[in-house]
């Protein structure tokens, strides 16, 4: 992970979110990744459908933390410290696209987990959309998961900003995050 684009800007901004069992902050998932080396890490992830978690790529394949692919994934939606409010769901399915799998190419950092149970049926999903580049600077954007360094990937930060810039595949906001 490039340490630069995860970071605290000054004073940290984040706070943390303690009603996990309301929406939309039910749709955001606490994951806990295993790779087949043994390697753990913690992530995030956001419902976008029934059954799916869109996840940074790193996240279910990596050369560095797993050797490849991920072995399993734990996803545990709305985790508010020790408390799983609506339990947890393990996977080995696990997708991204080729230019992450091959290269590991950040502007194709993104990846899905695929549940077998269709938990976003319960909690709700986030809609995607697509907007042209150029139309999304000074959109304001939310950011809010699970950091390592805050609650040990166990609570959930929220912070707000606005977008400062905008490439083809990335959007820049100085907004406080951290790995996880």
């Amino acid at each position: 992970l490039d340490s630069l684009l995860e970071t605290v800007i000054g004073t940290d901004d984040r706070q943390r979110i303690l009603d996990t069992d309301l929406s939309p902050w039910n749709m955001i998932c606490a994951l806990r990744l295993r790779g087949p080396n043994g390697g753990g890490a913690v992530g995030t992830g956001w419902l976008i459908g029934p059954r799916t978690v869109l996840t940074a790529g790193h996240c279910v394949f990596s050369n560095t933390f797993f050797g490849g692919w991920a072995s399993r994934v734990e996803v545990i939606p709305g985790m508010n410290g020790s408390e799983r409010p609506f339990g947890s769901f393990s996977s080995e399915r696990l997708s991204s696209v080729d230019r992450w799998v091959d290269s590991e190419d950040p502007d194709f950092d993104m990846g899905c987990i695929h549940l077998d149970e269709p938990i976003g049926e319960k909690l709700g999903w986030f809609a995607l959309g697509s907007i042209c580049p150029d139309e999304l600077e000074g959109y304001s954007v939310n950011v809010s998961g699970y950091p390592s360094d805050r609650g040990a990937g166990a609570e959930q930060f929220h912070t707000r900003n606005r977008v400062l810039r905008v490439s083809e595949r990335r959007i820049f906001y100085q907004g406080d995050t951290f790995g996880g």
